[in-house]
């Protein structure tokens, strides 16, 4: 986490901006469907740190972005809704992927020397076959929308943007931001209280979170 924010900062050793207050991300699950998801035979355990014997030594090996989605589906197939959730607020999606990419050892950008510039680092085979949990949590609907589907429709029959000018915007869902409610297991920032008592704060899967916050230049 340290090594991603020193190069957040920093480029060419220099510093870019200091940092004023920081973030992270967290996970959080309904205990209450854990409780009842298990009654009907589904192998759920509570995420770390909850029952520590579960999850060995290194929780970090068993506690991992494949164990999460399995939750994720085994929560959607209990409760009939999706199991995973982001609060969709700007950026949350692409954090929650670059975290991700961090975890599985996916280089989110490399240096092409010869060129220099910097390339998507997504595209060897292996690293897309590690990302083919991330398709299937999407394909099976395992996870809660949270962009404007009309948006995500209208940039799918349309031609591929053809300069960063044309790319689209896609616009967010409202929130309910009175209580908020989780099904299952929600992605989120750490210091965020609005939670019914059943929705208990835990670890994020593997090594990596995002460390995030605001700078002063």
């Amino acid at each position: 986490m340290n090594k991603y924010s020193h190069f957040d900062y920093r480029i060419n050793n220099d510093w870019l901006a200091v940092p004023l207050m920081t973030d992270i991300r967290t996970f959080r699950f309904n205990k209450t469907t854990f409780d009842i998801c298990k009654k009907k035979g589904y192998n759920l355990h509570y995420p770390p740190p909850y029952n520590r014997k579960d999850w060995g030594t290194d929780y970090t090996k068993t506690w991992t972005w494949e164990k999460a989605f399995e939750y994720a589906e085994m929560i959607s197939e209990c409760t009939g809704s999706p199991g995973f959730k982001i609060l969709g607020e700007k950026s949350e999606d692409t954090k929650f992927f670059i975290i991700i990419c961090q975890s599985l050892g996916i280089p989110f950008f490399i240096d092409d020397y010869e060129r220099d510039i910097k390339k998507c680092g997504l595209r060897k085979d292996d690293y897309i076959e590690k990302l083919s949990i991330v398709k299937k949590l999407f394909e099976n609907h395992y996870i809660e929308k949270w962009l404007v589907e009309d948006d995500v429709i209208k940039w799918k029959n349309n031609p591929y943007p053809e300069s960063l000018d044309k790319q689209p915007v896609f616009h967010l869902m409202e929130q309910n931001y009175g209580k908020f409610g989780v099904n299952g297991i929600l992605f989120d920032i750490i210091s965020r209280s609005e939670f019914e008592k059943d929705v208990l704060r835990s670890y994020i899967p593997g090594s990596s979170s995002f460390l995030g916050g605001s700078v002063s230049r």
